[in-house]
């Protein structure tokens, strides 16, 4: 029986007629394992056309999320946005996304730091788009959700009610990561590239060679190789830098400092420094616009891009055994 999964919906989009459908639906397991083996190697191949990406100092940290320069503010943020969701009432499931993603990256160490030690390119490109997927998703949330309100003496901050972010590339990447960590799967592929020191994804297998534990491991590729490729394509096609969205992320906190601080502080200087707040309030909330209008392009744009790098396979070409069916 067919074992349905990201390749194999590609190639059954792809089929244009009952006969190449059915070829698919008539596939052994261990050829499955064959044809996910090479959909994986091309899925790779294409992500890898877009690694040429701004991950700011992310790939400094080497694995390990706490060393990275952003690290203390994100985790700032996110415990702001806590207190401000507790106050109002208001429910955000992306934040719980977003948090657990960064606690699973943090627990994953030592498999992101060895990946980083035996020079293996996906761990260490799949943590790199993970931490930036992480502060483009945090960046998101507040300005989507964080709005500013004026007063005589402060600068208020509330959570806006409204249908939230769903279906954000980022989100939904760091929700499936999640889920590989629960499950188990991504500890065994990252365990099984590890022990071979090196990609085993190249598209190499042959329906002979694909025993149990081959088959096991291409399914799990073909569930989490998918997550890289997406996310180098949004990020490909994002136009904010790194740094511009960690700016955004330290003044908004500098904001609340103020904002939590205000009633301590003698009448002279906290109008000095309102007076400086509502300089970054204008800008923030332009800047908001900015992160808003970006992620919708990067969206349409990287889906449409995927959509349209899907089309070049089939079963026909995924299958051919010619000179002409390589990975490199």
């Amino acid at each position: 029986m067919l074992q349905r999964n990201y390749c194999m919906d590609i190639l059954l989009e792809n089929a244009t007629s009952y006969t190449e459908k059915s070829k698919i639906y008539a596939l052994t397991e261990a050829e499955q394992a064959v044809v996910n083996d090479r959909m994986v190697g091309n899925l790779y191949q294409s992500a890898l056309k877009r690694r040429d990406i701004d991950f700011g100092d992310i790939p400094n940290s080497r694995g390990d999320i706490q060393k990275f320069g952003g690290y203390e503010n994100m985790i700032a943020t996110v415990n702001m946005l806590k207190e401000l969701t507790k106050k109002f009432g208001i429910k955000m499931a992306e934040l719980n996304i977003v948090e657990d993603a960064i606690d699973n990256i943090r627990i994953q160490k030592r498999v992101f730091e060895k990946g980083y030690q035996l020079d293996i390119d996906f761990i260490k490109m799949y943590y790199q788009a993970l931490v930036l997927a992480c502060v483009d998703a945090t960046t998101l949330l507040l300005a989507s959700y964080v709005d500013f309100t004026k007063t005589v003496n402060n600068i208020d901050f509330q959570i806006k009610r409204g249908k939230g972010i769903s279906g954000n590339i980022c989100i939904d990447s760091l929700a499936k990561f999640n889920q590989s960590v629960k499950d188990g799967s991504f500890n065994k592929f990252a365990d099984g590239l590890m022990s071979k020191k090196q990609e085993n994804f190249l598209g190499a297998a042959t329906a002979a060679a694909a025993g149990a534990k081959a088959v096991t491991a291409i399914a799990i590729g073909a569930s989490i190789v998918p997550v890289l490729r997406t996310l180098l394509f949004y990020f490909y096609d994002a136009k904010m830098s790194v740094s511009e969205k960690l700016a955004y992320q330290k003044e908004l906190l500098e904001m609340n400092a103020f904002r939590l601080n205000a009633s301590s502080m003698d009448a002279q200087k906290r109008n000095k420094i309102l007076d400086k707040q509502k300089g970054y309030m204008d800008k923030l909330e332009k800047l908001a616009d900015r992160i808003r209008i970006s992620d919708q392009l990067a969206t349409k744009s990287s889906s449409n891009s995927i959509k349209q790098d899907n089309k070049q396979w089939n079963i026909a070409n995924v299958t051919d055994n010619g000179d002409d069916f390589m990975f490199i």
